[in-house]
């Protein structure tokens, strides 16, 4: 039986969009669609026309909230999934939440350029990427890219925005300075997970279907590596300072830890129930894994690959992001509408913030401390105080 959060999501996707049912087949799930052609076998980069960037109108009449699909029946909670203590952290008053900013159809990823205070979020249901102006908080393009793009990573030395389009199974290269798409970049099956190491302009894409992990040079386009990693890899962070990659495997309860330039694992950490996302603090060496049916978050400590402490009593996290500056984590849980903030060494909560509906995608802008969460029971990209 399918579990895990990321299929539920793409699934409500196809309804809103009108598109063909999924059906199974050998366990694994087949997204029917006549109109979208599967991938090839062999990954190649292929520059396609830039179409120009519709720019944000004045004011457009709110769409009506797309409804929030069902949560999965957990499975049984492995060990690491049992909480020795539970903290309560206090409900954040409204003050913590700066702006709403509408954007697309069940927004899903978001992303944050510290250097251009350009924030994107990948709009699922509308095949298109919202850029939004961190300076005034307002929509300010929508960029056309592939077929139900989930997951969205920013290169802020190249001004590179990298989507994985999940039903096109391409990447889409977005020029920053004009918010054009300047390359379409064919990988593995279901890409969904996406992230950058800056410092080698390196982009590392999770492909759900074909488990692996494909590796693009980001400044060509071109494909340069394709890597076998867990069961079912959902997300994936980078450590820019030790070149490490780390990949969360959704049906095998673990994280891979890859060898960036070689592509080799270097372990297999196992975690809480199916996690789905993951945070990188290069400064601190920690990953942070969120644990979606097993209601966590597991820090790594990245010299050793162990599982050093694990944050317990949340409610569905589907996303978690770090700032490097104030060493907090921040969770979006899906599950409990709501964002959960705590500090990344005790892992002890420190406040919840609410009305989040559908809280997908976490970014964390370190140079003003800003957090920026995804809405996707309403359309909104949240501001919050860090």
């Amino acid at each position: 039986m399918l579990g895990r959060p990321g299929w539920l999501f793409l699934c409500a996707i196809l309804v809103i969009s009108g598109c063909a049912a999924p059906g199974s087949r050998g366990g694994a799930l087949v997204l029917a669609s006549p109109t979208v052609p599967r991938a090839s076998a062999t990954p190649t980069a292929t520059v396609v026309p830039s179409p120009s960037a519709t720019p944000a109108p004045t004011e457009t009449p709110a769409p009506t909230a797309t409804s929030v699909p069902p949560s999965p029946t957990p499975r049984p909670a492995t060990p690491t999934d049992t909480p020795a203590v539970v903290y309560a952290p206090p409900t954040a008053g409204p003050d913590r939440i700066v702006a709403t900013v509408r954007v697309g159809t069940t927004p899903s990823g978001v992303a944050v350029n510290p250097t251009t205070g350009r924030v994107y979020v990948a709009d699922s249901a509308s095949d298109a990427v919202s850029v939004v102006d961190a300076a005034t908080d307002r929509l300010v393009a929508t960029v056309r890219v592939g077929t139900t793009p989930v997951g969205i990573a920013v290169d802020p030395t190249l001004n590179r925005i990298y989507v994985a389009n999940s039903r096109s199974d391409t990447v889409s290269m977005i020029d920053g300075r004009t918010d054009r798409v300047i390359a379409s970049i064919r990988v593995g099956a279901h890409p969904v997970g996406i992230a950058i190491n800056p410092t080698k302009h390196r982009v590392y894409v999770a492909n759900v279907d074909a488990n692996t992990l494909s590796v693009v040079d980001g400044m060509t386009g071109g494909v340069v590596g394709t890597f076998p990693v867990g069961d079912h890899p959902e997300a994936v962070a980078v450590n820019p300072s030790g070149d490490r990659v780390y990949v969360a495997n959704v049906d095998g309860d673990n994280v891979s830890a890859v060898d960036g330039a070689s592509g080799q694992m270097i372990a297999t950490v196992q975690v809480g129930s199916q996690p789905d996302a993951l945070a990188v603090d290069p400064a601190r060496d920690r990953i942070y894994v969120a644990n979606y049916l097993g209601n966590s978050v597991s820090a790594i400590d990245g010299a050793t690959n162990k599982v050093v402490d694990t944050l317990n009593g949340l409610d569905g996290p589907f996303s978690v992001g770090a700032d490097p500056t104030n060493g907090r984590i921040y969770v979006a849980n899906y599950s409990g509408n709501s964002v959960t903030v705590a500090d990344g060494a005790s892992l002890r909560p420190a406040l919840v913030v609410p009305g989040i509906v559908g809280a997908y995608g976490v970014a964390v802008n370190p140079k003003t401390g800003r957090v920026y969460a995804t809405n996707s029971g309403r359309n909104e990209l949240v501001v919050l105080r860090g």
